[in-house]
């Protein structure tokens, strides 16, 4: 038995029988259940971030193959509720989750390991020391997203973490003297996504995010860390501001915050222009349309967390990938920042389609069947509507061809015609197309319900309506985002086949 095979073997057999000690201490009354759950949380996730430390490069192949096998016997035994549970009977993802994040960053930073094993110490850690001292000792919380948080838990959180980082930052050597600046903004943005976090699925944005944070920070520098600062504080009265404005919930501007720093991070200032007319735009045509007029319960209220993600998520993950670019060439940003304008006009045009086809009140046929609907009931589709999106479209096309020229100091009228126009109009169709695949899947996959006294079809259950087509689990928002998903990654494929670029 090689060395490898050993410690692999050991650390399965100590975190198998740590997992069996602690469902029988839960079971038993022995401790609390809370507690069993971060112990075990705590020696399994901090085997896996000593394994990298420990195993060659061929053990970490194995530990691969192992994680991926394991993976769906996690989530058979918490989803059947066979091991895991909470003491509220609730399922306890987070034990099944962790290793997604774990074979994602395996597979990625075979070569850093580093990445591997700080954020999955600070996941061990930071995150079950929060959850730790704020059961014991926590008089104030909040909820943003299900999960029941605490301040004194998140800022232990926040502490903990920085003091991670900067064993990270000693490890590796080489840094800046702005390194430091930097790592406490880390550590604030952690304790951000570790607080909206709730279901075990912090489990899986809490690594990944730390992993990608520390990455290529080689490109940064003492000004754009102070960017990154600046951005933190306008962000933090961007939140008070749309809040006190209903433009957003409490969880909703937190996450807006977050994607923005994140876009700020890894795509820099100019990305957040769109991010910015996206929800200045739609807010205004939100305020046209009355609550009463509305068949989607979240119509005319504060947009919360899942619609900013649904929204602005996939803007947020393609800048990750332009500001992780591991080719060093410039085509290859342009490619990304393309795909997010393409992303962002997909919602764009959905958006404003939706508020002037309300607004408007003009005939709504159901995509598919062809029949009359309400107006803002999802598949359907008005000429006014059509119209409102494919002009959103064009606006962030137009903004796309703005960036560019003021990236690259161009003033109009001197722009490259030969560019903008087609990448005006590739946007816009592709934007528009977006928008028509989300009426499709709105008409045959989204919830509907009719009321049965009236008649009348509504996207959102109520008391009394019944189902009459749809999945229930396909709400408005998950239509956004399967929709904004699928178009932006089939662009995002075939201009990477079309468009040549240099792989160092």
């Amino acid at each position: 038995m090689d060395k490898d095979t050993l410690i692999i073997g050991l650390l399965g057999v100590s975190v198998l029988v740590l997992a069996l000690v602690m469902e029988f201490s839960a079971r038993s009354g022995r401790l609390p259940q809370w507690l069993s759950r971060k112990i075990l949380h705590l020696g399994a996730v901090g085997a896996c971030a000593a394994a990298p430390a420990l195993l060659s490069s061929s053990g970490l192949l194995i530990l691969i193959l192992i994680v991926t096998i394991v993976e769906p016997i996690l989530l058979w035994l918490v989803a059947t509720r066979r091991l895991f549970s909470e003491a509220s009977g609730r399922r306890s993802w987070g034990i099944a989750l962790f290793p997604v994040a774990y074979l994602l960053l395996l597979l990625l930073n075979v070569k850093s390991r580093e990445l591997i094993i700080w954020p999955m110490a600070i996941l061990a850690v930071s995150d079950a020391l929060a959850a730790t001292v704020g059961t014991l000792l926590a008089r104030r919380y909040f909820v943003l997203t299900g999960d029941r948080k605490s301040w004194i838990g998140s800022t232990v959180f926040a502490i903990s973490a920085l003091g991670l980082l900067i064993g990270w930052a000693l490890s590796t050597g080489g840094h800046p003297a702005w390194i430091w600046a930097y790592l406490v903004w880390v550590a604030l943005v952690l304790a951000g996504i570790e607080a909206l976090g709730s279901n075990g699925f912090d489990n899986v944005w809490i690594p990944w995010a730390a992993a990608c944070l520390l990455h290529s920070v080689h490109k940064l520098d003492a000004g754009s860390v102070a960017g990154l600062w600046l951005a933190l504080g306008l962000g933090i009265v961007f939140a008070r501001f749309t809040i006190r404005k209903k433009a957003l919930s409490l969880d909703g501007a937190v996450m807006a915050v977050l994607v923005g720093l994140w876009v700020m991070r890894f795509a820099g200032p100019l990305m957040l222009v769109p991010l910015f007319f996206f929800l200045g735009s739609s807010t205004l045509l939100g305020r046209l349309v009355r609550q009463a007029d509305a068949a989607d319960a979240k119509h005319g209220k504060a947009r919360d967390y899942w619609q900013v993600i649904c929204n602005g998520g996939i803007y947020a993950g393609l800048a990750t990938l332009m500001g992780t670019n591991a080719f060093n060439d410039e085509t290859y940003d342009g490619i990304v920042a393309m795909a997010m304008i393409v992303s962002l006009a997909i919602s764009t045009a959905d958006t404003w389609a939706s508020e002037i086809g309300m607004y408007y009140k003009g005939v709504t046929w159901d995509i598919l069947r062809r029949r009359p609907l309400p107006p803002g009931v999802s598949g359907g589709v008005s000429f006014e509507g059509n119209v409102g999106g494919a002009v959103g479209a064009g606006c962030m096309a137009a903004m796309y061809c703005l960036g560019i020229a003021f990236k690259t100091r161009e003033i109009l009228p001197y722009f490259d015609l030969m560019f903008m126009l087609p990448a005006f109009g590739v946007i816009m169709v592709v934007g528009v197309m977006g928008m028509q695949l989300d009426s499709l899947l709105g008409a045959g996959l989204q919830a509907r319900y009719r009321d049965p006294v009236t008649g009348d079809l509504a996207d959102t259950p109520a008391p009394g309506r019944e189902l009459v087509s749809g999945f229930r689990w396909m709400t408005n928002d998950a239509v956004n985002l399967i929709s904004n998903l699928v178009v932006t990654l089939v662009f995002l494929v075939l201009l990477l086949s079309l468009v040549p670029f240099h792989m160092d």
